[in-house]
């Protein structure tokens, strides 16, 4: 064998090597990266910020984008959970909020976090509005719901986000309440006390819009004659493709969604560079999200197929996104204007429009169900 020959098979060995451990990189960053979005996590929330001073009715906690916002959220910490409210004051390194029902005692040194749902507890546990635990058949097993009993026959299904709890939904209960509307608030499968999927992975809505369904029918047999689809986040996905794909999206009058998931590709693209990923591994982690859990991301695109919607959409979208690019949902808005009424909340945080103005968010949504469902407002 010549020198020349010898060193031609150098250099091809040399790529094939570098080729397969490239490869192997991908896969593993594409693993890596899809587990992000399929792994069930309902661990404890990251206690990263600290109280200054507690001085009641006020909180001197770390000055950051989330405690700087406007607007009421959560206060959680071990052991205890309160509300905070309007921004009083502000330093170059602390917040303070007004603090309000404070459960468990809060010191200075405190660690915390702010979080979206602001309220705990089932519906009666957290506005006195009478709420039952029921039990709603489905594909996998029995999946745990709060029901809200009202006067009227046109249910409401409440779907909650990406590995969000079942309190996300608990925003909408006072104003749904005072329309006489009977509300369905749904844990789906993964969710604590749910079944899990066979896999134990999330499907991205590909398999979960199956328990809205099952809400749904559960909800017909409760002698419902219509029923509304409320999606936040991820559970706007669920939602559109369960009005994509069931046999009950006819009775569906009217789809409410918060920040919804409305492309997959979309989001991933959008997680990758807010994570400084480079784009040419967004299609490994795509094909890795494939294969483990037989969902083609790019299936989903409803502003691609906007043509497809059904029915009437209240659209609530925030402008200070974290997880999904805000302007898919001003391009859907644009797409079907004869169906979709946008409002657009420059200042709030990913679903945190009522979070940032209840009082618009909750008078938008009455008027759009007054109009649609023809009913009267209290």
């Amino acid at each position: 064998m010549t020198r020349s020959a010898r060193t031609r098979q150098v250099l091809i060995a040399a790529v094939l090597v570098f080729g397969v451990l490239a490869a192997a990189g991908m896969a593993g960053v594409g693993w890596y990266f899809s587990d992000q979005l399929l792994a069930p996590d309902h661990s404890s929330p990251n206690y990263d910020i600290t109280v200054r001073a507690v001085s009641a009715p006020t909180v001197e906690m770390d000055k950051t984008t989330d405690t700087s916002r406007q607007g009421t959220f959560g206060l959680e910490w071990r052991g205890g959970h309160a509300i905070v409210g309007k921004v009083i004051t502000t330093s170059r390194s602390t917040v303070t909020r007004n603090l309000q029902d404070a459960d468990g005692s809060l010191h200075v040194g405190e660690r915390v976090v702010l979080t979206t749902p602001v309220y705990q507890g089932d519906p009666e546990a957290a506005f006195g509005i009478p709420s039952d635990d029921v039990l709603i058949p489905g594909e996998l097993g029995m999946l745990p719901a709060w029901y809200v009993p009202g006067r009227l026959r046109d249910f409401v299904i409440v779907v909650h986000g990406h590995n969000a709890p079942q309190t996300d939904g608990l925003r909408v209960v006072p104003a749904l309440a005072k329309l006489g509307l009977p509300m369905v608030l749904i844990r789906y499968r993964n969710d604590v006390g749910a079944p899990a999927s066979p896999d134990h992975l999330l499907h991205l809505g590909d398999t979960e819009w199956r328990d809205v369904e099952a809400a749904v029918r559960w909800a017909l047999a409760q002698g419902a004659t219509r029923v509304v689809l409320v999606g936040i986040s991820m559970g706007g996905a669920l939602v559109q493709l369960f009005m994509r794909n069931s046999s009950f999206a006819a009775k569906v009058p009217a789809v409410i969604l918060d920040s919804p998931v409305l492309d997959w590709d979309a989001v991933i693209n959008f997680q990758a560079a807010r994570r400084g990923i480079p784009n040419f591994l967004v299609w490994p982690t795509e094909q890795v999200i494939r294969q483990r859990i037989g969902f083609d991301v790019m299936s989903y695109n409803q502003v691609r197929d906007a043509g497809s919607m059904r029915a009437p959409t209240l659209l609530f979208q925030d402008g200070q996104e974290t997880f999904l690019p805000p302007e898919g949902a001003a391009r859907l808005a644009k797409a079907r204007p004869d169906l979709v009424e946008y409002h657009l909340f420059p200042d709030a945080g990913h679903t945190q429009e009522w979070n940032v103005d209840q009082v618009a968010y909750e008078s938008i949504l009455t008027s759009f169900l007054v109009r649609k469902l023809g009913i009267f407002a209290a």
